[in-house]
């Protein structure tokens, strides 16, 4: 945008040239130095003169509009004793914000399209829904897997004992073999105290 201004003298006609593919977008109307009585100021466009604002000293002495013109240029004129002063700015014509307006819809348009294959991949496919239930079902059955073998070592520490009587910690350990997938026999021994004593470096059955 380009800011646009223009003084109008008492009986003056003013042509605002507009540069091509541009428009004029005017937005401030006021007195400069007001004599008494009222001021007219008029546009003539298409063959066409229209009163826009009548300004008065002291009374109304500036006013807001938002008028645009174009692609036609406009001629002001002031009908009154003084001068007049015009400001706003050129900004493109419609036909440019037009194609403004379709890229934005289009790109609208995209980013709604990639919203939609973002909510459709997140609505949890079932590959990947059977995927998180199948490792859920690996680790339950690794979990009991490791409690059966827990199980069986308990088994075969009491089946030792009970055959060999108590055993020091460090030799039990190489006599009697670790199933796969069960714990150290330290902590087989400290979770079972209900069944194994600890004096020391000897084990033995509690009875």
């Amino acid at each position: 945008m380009t800011f646009w201004g223009a003084a109008l003298k008492p009986g003056q006609t003013f042509k605002a040239d507009l540069p091509e593919g541009e428009c004029l977008h005017l937005s401030q109307i006021c007195l400069q130095d007001p004599k008494a009585g009222k001021n007219y100021v008029q546009v003539q466009i298409g063959g066409k003169t229209i009163n826009l604002v009548c300004l008065e000293k002291d009374k109304v002495e500036h006013q807001a509009v938002d008028l645009i013109f174009g692609p036609d240029s406009p001629s002001f004129l002031v009908k009154g004793s003084s001068e007049v002063h015009l400001a706003g700015y050129m900004e493109p014509h419609d036909d440019d914000m037009g194609e403004e307006d379709e890229e934005e819809q289009g790109e609208e348009e995209d980013e709604e399209e990639e919203g939609e294959e973002e909510e459709e991949e997140a609505v949890a496919p079932p590959a990947k829904k059977a995927k998180t239930e199948a490792k859920a079902a690996a680790k339950a059955s690794a979990k009991a897997d490791t409690a059966s073998s827990d199980a069986e070592y308990v088994k075969s520490l009491v089946v030792f004992l009970q055959k060999n009587g108590n055993q020091k910690l460090s030799e039990l350990g190489s006599k009697v073999k670790r199933p796969a997938g069960a714990p150290k026999m330290g902590s087989v021994l400290k979770s079972n105290q209900d069944k194994f004593a600890i004096t020391g470096d000897t084990v033995s059955l509690k009875k």
